[in-house]
């Protein structure tokens, strides 16, 4: 895995938390059609579920396509496609690119590489608004932004198969009277011939690495049909994340006060429940619980339904956890919380955990019920928990390192 690359760590080293500066790392991955294969599996498990939640994005030109969104998000991927070709094939062989964000969500196998890479831009630090993994493909020439600048520091890995070129502004680089102000992009022009001079220009192979600071404008232009992963660290934001913890905690009690009629109303039923020492007690377990969440999906959004196994681990397999932090437990005032990739097993009871936790290297499913025994003695219950482990994709399939990846999608959905 490519996150034990000397240059890859120095580049963390020099930069990380903020990355504030252009790096470009020439063939930093090793395998791109690897990461490729895993974007291919989440983009055929999200539009092959007709699930909820897809964040996609089709585009013609420099303008948002409904019609080739909504083909683009019922057509899956046919066995053996790659995903220029999907785009091509829904797109009529017309020009177009397509963005998906989150698309870590739709597969394990994904989910599990892009938390290693997001843990590894973030050392010994808690990403405490999250991230975003996104994938851009395109079979058009320039992107549909123009020449445009990110809220926040984009970290893009090119996969090919066409290169792909980008130009990357100084910062104050292009005046304010040289741009347009897009009521859906902000400050952008795409007044290329005129602006191009003043930028550096960077030749992307598959492979590729290049790191585009928060607020630098920059333009993609592809030379041929590709695709890229790209990796968005959302800075912290108190007041959000204290706006998302009170609404989690107190939103059901809120609900339950019914429909306010005035301001008044309102402010009774605030103060009611900010006063009231039961709705108070739980919030330390609330804050606990949206962490552990948080961490053990590799602070990012927890895998969709749609990504999950079915059934049972096999019965004679050796297992080992997904990947470090998979699985947390927080103590309640009545019951333990058991969280594995940001999702909650919930099994009733408040029970000790240490020696399930404590678990490292290979293990069996006897080794499991083994740990679990003591604390659950209901097999149905430790069977129960097993599964979910399992489901959600905390248990894997022996100690296979991260940087073994399948070489086909047949092999990537046998793995995650």
């Amino acid at each position: 895995m490519f996150v034990q690359d000397p240059r890859w760590r120095q580049f963390v080293a020099d930069h990380a938390p903020r990355y504030e500066e252009t790096v470009f790392l020439p063939a930093l991955v090793p395998s791109p059609s690897a990461f490729s294969e895993r974007i291919t599996a989440a983009v055929t498990s999200a539009t092959s579920s007709g699930a909820k939640g897809l964040r996609l994005r089709g585009f013609r030109g420099s303008e948002f396509d409904f019609k080739l969104t909504e083909r683009l998000s019922r057509t899956p991927p046919t066995d053996g496609q790659s995903l220029t070709e999907w785009l091509s094939g829904a797109a009529d062989g017309r020009p177009a690119c397509v963005a998906i964000n989150d698309v870590s969500s739709w597969d394990l196998g994904l989910a599990a590489l892009a938390q290693s890479v997001v843990r590894s831009l973030v050392p010994g630090r808690d990403l405490v608004s999250g991230a975003d993994i996104y994938t851009f493909i395109a079979d058009v020439e320039w992107t549909p932004f123009g020449i445009h600048k990110d809220d926040e520091p984009s970290l893009i890995f090119h996969l090919g198969p066409g290169l792909k070129e980008l130009w990357v502004w100084p910062s104050g680089g292009i005046g304010q009277d040289q741009l347009f102000e897009n009521p859906s992009l902000g400050r952008v022009s795409f007044d290329f011939e005129r602006l191009l001079p003043g930028a550096s220009r960077y030749t992307l192979r598959p492979g590729d690495f290049v790191c585009i600071p928060q607020g630098r404008y920059h333009l993609f232009r592809n030379v041929g049909p590709s695709m890229f992963l790209g990796v968005t660290l959302f800075p912290p934001d108190i007041r959000k994340s204290f706006s998302d913890l009170m609404v989690g905690h107190f939103g059901a009690r809120l609900e339950e006060a019914g429909e306010p009629c005035s301001f008044a109303d309102v402010s009774r039923t605030v103060m009611d429940v900010l006063r009231d020492p039961e709705a108070l007690a739980g919030l330390a377990t609330t804050m606990e619980l949206a962490a552990a969440k948080q961490r053990t999906a590799g602070y990012l959004r927890a895998p969709k339904a749609a990504a999950l196994r079915i059934g049972a681990p096999p019965a004679d397999a050796t297992l080992a956890w997904a990947y470090t932090g998979v699985v947390e437990c927080v103590a309640g005032a009545d019951r333990t919380h058991l969280v594995a990739r940001g999702r909650e097993i919930v099994f009733g009871g408040a029970v000790n955990l240490d020696e399930l936790l404590a678990l490292d290297g290979e293990f069996t499913l006897r080794d499991l019920d083994a740990v679990l025994a003591p604390q659950l003695d209901d097999e149905d219950r430790r069977r129960h928990v097993v599964n979910a482990l399992w489901r959600l994709g905390a248990l894997s399939l022996g100690r296979a390192p991260s940087s073994a990846l399948p070489t086909t999608r047949a092999a990537c959905a046998a793995s995650a």
